[in-house]
């Protein structure tokens, strides 16, 4: 199947001095995952991947055929990659996927397939997949724009209400979903956060957490229990919340004498 795309947000944002866009006229390159072609151009994804650039300089069988394959990923990462070199964002990709070809591209994430069938995906939660997707894909072909946007979106419905039994359901994949150490900190400071809660649920007690995990996870809680108690000593132990019964104190005694 040929991915086709539609055009940028504006034609302002378009990254391509020469408004190349993904699919369209020249392109000389096919980046190929798991049944779907994309067609795009070196120019634009070797100016946005040193990996890819390398891949395709080197004595590799996809330089003589013009085909790259990208089969560690899912056609829809690969889309939202190709969206990004030629638009600066990806947003956009991922209502345009869902329209076009969500229904028609078999293959997905297994591991956040199995995690949807799981749990009932509300609000920004349903994109979570996509953008964890993003984020491999991105730290893979060491695309550092990309890994940004991706890491923002993260942190952004991480910060959001969650419930804790999905939440638990994801930590149990985590080493499957996530590949980059910063994205991997997020949900080490959002676990140590909210630890009491997610400690209590079913599923956080089905999971085999690696030992680096729950340490990581420990010396983030402890971190946040110390600045709680120190947050405390200092509210106690500010003389401003005591002025006012100090220069009572002081005047009684002035006042006698």
């Amino acid at each position: 199947m040929h991915i086709k795309f539609s055009s940028g947000p504006k034609l302002g944002d378009h990254r391509s001095p020469l408004l190349l866009s993904p699919g369209g006229k020249y392109s000389d390159l096919d980046l190929y995952c798991h049944g779907c072609t994309f067609p795009v151009h070196r120019l634009m994804v070797c100016c946005a991947s040193d990996v890819i650039a390398s891949a395709l300089d080197g004595h590799f069988i996809e330089t003589k055929r013009n085909v790259l394959d990208i089969n560690g990923f899912t056609p829809k990462a690969v889309f939202l990659m190709v969206k990004w070199i030629y638009y600066g964002e990806y947003a956009t990709g991922l209502e345009e996927w869902s329209d076009n070809y969500e229904d028609q591209v078999p293959y997905r994430d297994p591991e956040f397939e199995a995690l949807s069938a799981e749990h009932n995906f509300k609000g920004e939660y349903q994109n979570l997949g996509a953008h964890l997707e993003v984020s491999r894909i991105a730290d893979y072909y060491n695309i550092i724009g990309l890994q940004q946007d991706a890491r923002k979106s993260i942190e952004s419905i991480l910060s959001s209400p969650c419930e804790t039994a999905l939440f638990a359901s994801l930590l149990a994949r985590l080493d499957r979903l996530v590949t980059e150490k910063l994205v991997y900190d997020m949900f080490v400071k959002y676990t140590g956060k909210f630890l009491r809660e997610i400690v209590a649920t079913p599923e956080f007690q089905l999971v085999n957490f690696s030992c680096d995990f729950l340490k990581d996870v420990m010396n983030e809680y402890l971190k946040i229990d110390t600045n709680k108690k120190d947050a405390k000593q200092e509210t106690r132990g500010n003389p401003s919340s005591r002025h006012g019964s100090s220069t009572s104190e002081y005047n009684t005694t002035t006042d006698s004498d």
